[in-house]
């Protein structure tokens, strides 16, 4: 009896050890911030060498074709992270879209030259990337803070791996598995 609810506890762990398949990743290479907003001295907010944008794409998007959502059907793209060195205003970690309210466009994966990315979420954060340059802008309650500048090109696609926590809850499963079974058997070897 013992053996049987082993076998399902570690059926249930080795099931959700591993997440399902997700899509492309893909990051903005060589980010530098050029302009945007300054402070009361005339200095850029933004952090000129620490710039980086990612997008992960949802299952099924074909590197190197175009996609074009909105609310309706915001099926391409899965989660976006941007990040121009600036807090709070010039960092933003969302899945799409915010509210209800956006719509997303580009290509990546294809020829360096084609790849191009464009957000747009109603009252809220914006960025622009193609041909080397960059924009990001966002609402702030007073004047919106933006930013810009230019990449050298968008790396990928990374696809996502079992993390480890996961391969731990194998090793867990597995372990207890073996476990009790040897256990039942030194128990009929005894009898």
């Amino acid at each position: 009896m013992r053996a049987r609810y082993a076998a399902a506890i570690a059926f249930v762990l080795c099931a959700t050890a591993f997440p399902a398949f997700a899509g492309p990743t893909y990051q903005m290479v060589g980010g530098i911030c050029t302009d945007g907003s300054t402070d009361a001295n005339g200095q850029l907010l933004c952090d000129p060498n620490s710039v980086f944008a990612t997008v992960e794409m949802a299952d099924g998007y074909v590197p190197g074709t175009f996609f074009a959502d909105d609310p309706s059907d915001p099926q391409s793209v899965a989660f976006f992270t941007f990040y121009d060195g600036f807090q709070p205003y010039g960092y933003v970690a969302t899945g799409f879209p915010i509210d209800c309210c956006g719509s997303n466009l580009g290509v990546l994966g294809g020829p360096p030259d084609g790849d191009f990315l464009q957000f747009h979420w109603l009252d809220g954060p914006n960025f622009y990337a193609f041909g080397g340059t960059w924009f990001f802008s966002t609402p702030t309650g007073g004047d919106p803070y933006f930013s810009s500048g230019t990449y050298d090109h968008w790396e990928g696609p990374r696809t996502s791996v079992a993390e480890p926590p996961s391969l731990a809850l194998v090793g867990v499963a597995l372990t207890t598995l073996v476990f009790v079974l040897c256990r039942r058997l030194r128990v009929r070897m005894r009898a």
